[in-house]
């Protein structure tokens, strides 16, 4: 990340599937603490190697499979269902009780700032750009900046060997051919639906109050 977490907040998809060198390069940059907000079926499917590094997960999950994977299945892929379905799941995500424990132990280990932590989910855009944001702007980080980090997970979309392998996993769910639109709002990031859960946060009393609300939990959801 560049900005206010410069060198001690990274963010990725899952580590399924790293490489000895990727494992070695992760164990370089020396991580204090990794956050999966993987579910446990995730989390099982596609298992993370052993680093060796303090890992904190949650079995508390509204959903035991993806939420995205239950839209795409219904099968109703108009662009305006598209678009109400993504607010919905950003306004509701951050009170989850599956992700506030795993982002109280990321602010957590933010605020100790001895050594960097990872948070990762299965693509390292969704849940992970809204935890990434949630820590941006309780440190004082501006709505500006925080959208602009989040949007950088759109440069993969630019990847046609990305596009295509999106494209692959989205018929494989839906049974049909995914138009662009509806690859970019599955592969990618908008705007709009991060806007939308940070403005939930603040009519629920704002960020100070969800962090405090955060810190009061009981972290035996987070192990």
């Amino acid at each position: 990340m560049e900005g206010i977490f410069a060198n001690r907040l990274y963010r990725s998809g899952h580590l399924h599937g790293a490489t000895g060198k990727d494992v070695e390069a992760l164990r370089d940059i020396g991580f204090g603490l990794i956050v999966d907000l993987r579910r446990p079926r995730e989390r099982a499917a596609a298992p993370a190697p052993d680093l060796g590094i303090d890992t904190i997960a949650s079995d508390l999950a509204e959903h035991t499979t993806s939420p995205h994977v239950g839209f795409l299945e219904a099968g109703d892929l108009r662009p305006e269902a598209v678009q109400a379905y993504l607010l919905g799941y950003y306004q509701a995500a951050p009170f989850t009780a599956h992700f506030k424990p795993l982002v109280a132990g990321l602010l957590d280990a933010l605020g100790q700032g001895e050594r960097p932590v990872l948070v990762h989910c299965t693509a390292g855009k969704d849940r992970t750009g809204l935890a990434v944001a949630i820590a941006q702007s309780i440190a004082g980080a501006s709505r500006q900046s925080v959208l602009v980090e989040f949007m950088r997970s759109n440069k993969r979309l630019v990847d046609p060997q990305f596009r295509e392998q999106a494209r692959a996993q989205i018929l494989s769910i839906c049974g049909r051919g995914p138009t662009d639109a509806l690859i970019e709002a599955f592969a990618g990031v908008q705007a709009g639906p991060l806007e939308a859960a940070l403005d939930a946060i603040h009519c629920a009393g704002g960020m100070n109050a969800y962090v405090a609300g955060l810190r009061s939990l009981n972290r035996d959801a987070a192990r």
